[in-house]
């Protein structure tokens, strides 16, 4: 991951508690797509989200995609104000999961893997219908660092 000489944007899926704030980093090569977890933690402080950007190499230059739910407007002004001014807000259109799955599967995708992302790539399911076939639409589990990557992928033609 480290020697593709491309930028990285970061995406986060925010949490606190129960759901984790998901941070990954993605890498965009033509049709290729490189994945890394820069972390997923419970309970994490905007303090601590901003060091363990640091601690990954992130920096004032990092473009950061996040989404406009789920509370995250006072942790995203807060990455603005601490060294991440290029934090960018990601408003979720109607379709954007299946959406950003469909663009997901149309790339080459490199997962480096740790524990956590392993566990959700190998996790992550479609609902089934009535007849126990899949219906296209992700099961909401095991998806927080999935949901950062899809947020990454989906703002990329505004970067």
């Amino acid at each position: 991951y480290n020697a593709i000489d491309k930028r990285e944007v970061v995406g986060i899926d925010w949490g606190y508690f129960p759901d984790p704030n998901a941070i990954v980093g993605v890498k965009f090569d033509k049709n290729k797509r490189y994945v890394r977890e820069i972390g997923c933690v419970k309970n994490q402080s905007d303090e601590d989200l901003v060091a363990m950007l640091k601690r990954n190499g992130c920096t004032s230059s990092t473009n950061i995609v996040v989404p406009t739910d789920s509370g995250g407007g006072k942790s995203r002004a807060y990455l603005m104000t601490h060294g991440f001014p290029r934090t960018h807000v990601f408003t979720k259109p109607a379709g954007s999961i299946k959406g950003g799955v469909k663009a997901l599967r149309q790339a080459e995708v490199y997962y480096v893997m740790s524990n956590e992302l392993e566990f959700e790539v190998g996790n992550y399911v479609f609902e089934l219908d009535g007849n126990d076939d899949p219906t296209g639409d992700p099961a909401d589990k095991h998806n927080h660092l999935m949901d950062a990557t899809r947020y990454v992928e989906l703002y990329k033609p505004y970067l």
